[in-house]
């Protein structure tokens, strides 16, 4: 694809971002075959001296984008923990949302969307739909909304680039895969009563919902994602090894994969001996679910997306085969759970352009 008109605005009706603790996905339009196209980078930015492009440990060309924010420079792409002597240490803060570090991030997706449509100087979103975890919803959907709509410049290739973001959706993040959810059964989902769950990084979330009405008080949240798994499976192979990025994000890979090892220090580990202290943390958060579900009798649809699909999938058949086994026919694991939302998120989009020639910003 060549590059855009510089002269002229392109015009974009519908672009996604799903902004996680540990992970960003972005769904910046569809192929030509009309598949819902995905950009997937950690949620880290690299420090740099300028605007311009750094070189990597192996001398490779970077892969992703630079952003300024506060006067400072970063650099982020699927490539950017490489650019680190230390990695990161992997946390979960509830007000990140409310930091420069998320700003940053934004403004690197934004910059990810332009790239990818190879934009030279100015680019228009008539709708963006972001996501938010279900516990923070509430407190900073308002936040979100602000600070996405309007103007924002961001770093090309030959320049800045203007984007101008007109119409912004805040949705909880479950809601993108309950929405593909919903779809699929077309007029059949209205009436059936499903439950979303959504393992992320730092965060396990789930909906309840008579199609695509929630209802609030049967929704929740635990702190109990996939770092808190990692963590504990940590604690029995070695205690020090919590406070080590690189050893955390490899145990991480190894439980959302379903693998029956993992490498450290040179040796195969087995997690044969992990799974009682990770079904621990599992198991605290089923009781959490299981209460504010409160009653599963009438329950057709348990969908399970999010990066932790494994260990929540594992969760749920462990548990529901205690309270009926016929509970077991009626879970449902997303297709590529891990872009489940963001995907979902950008047929939200859609559907609310089509809806509406004229969309207006709100909160779902």
């Amino acid at each position: 694809m060549s590059n855009r008109n510089p002269d002229t605005d392109f015009v974009l009706p519908v672009a996604a971002i799903d902004q996680g603790n540990f992970a960003t996905k972005i769904a910046p339009g569809r192929d030509e075959h009309g598949s819902i196209e995905v950009i997937s980078f950690p949620s880290h930015l690299a420090s740099i001296p300028g605007p311009r492009l750094i070189e990597m440990p192996a001398g490779d060309c970077p892969t992703g984008v630079i952003v300024s924010v506060d006067n400072a420079w970063y650099y982020s792409g699927e490539d950017v923990l490489d650019t680190f002597r230390t990695p990161p240490q992997r946390k979960v803060d509830a007000q990140w949302i409310t930091s420069a570090d998320y700003k940053g991030l934004f403004q690197a997706s934004l910059a990810h969307i332009a790239r990818h449509h190879r934009i030279v100087r100015r680019m228009v979103i008539r709708v963006l739909v972001l996501g938010l975890p279900f516990s923070s919803f509430s407190a900073h959907a308002g936040t979100l909304v602000r600070m996405a709509c309007g103007v924002h410049s961001v770093q090309g290739v030959d320049g800045p680039i203007e984007i101008r973001v007109e119409h912004v959706i805040v949705v909880a993040q479950p809601q993108g895969a309950m929405y593909l959810a919903a779809v699929k059964r077309g007029a059949a989902a209205r009436e059936m009563n499903i439950v979303t769950t959504d393992m992320g990084g730092g965060t396990h979330d789930w909906l309840y919902g008579r199609g695509l009405k929630l209802t609030q008080d049967r929704c929740g949240t635990t702190p109990s994602g996939t770092l808190a798994l990692a963590e504990a499976a940590a604690r029995v192979i070695d205690p020090k090894l919590v406070n080590n990025p690189l050893a955390l994000e490899r145990i991480d890979t190894a439980l959302r994969c379903n693998k029956g090892s993992v490498r450290l220090n040179a040796t195969t580990i087995s997690l044969d001996q992990c799974w009682p202290a990770i079904d621990k943390v599992l198991d605290d958060t089923w009781t959490q679910l299981n209460k504010a579900v409160d009653n599963w009798v009438a329950v057709d649809l348990i969908h399970v997306a999010g990066g932790g699909v494994g260990p929540t999938m594992r969760m749920l058949n462990r548990h529901l085969a205690k309270l009926n086994q016929n509970f077991l026919s009626v879970i449902e694991q997303a297709p590529d759970a891990r872009t489940a939302n963001v995907r979902g998120f950008f047929v939200i989009g859609e559907t609310q352009v089509a809806l509406s020639p004229s969309p207006r910003t709100f909160r779902v």
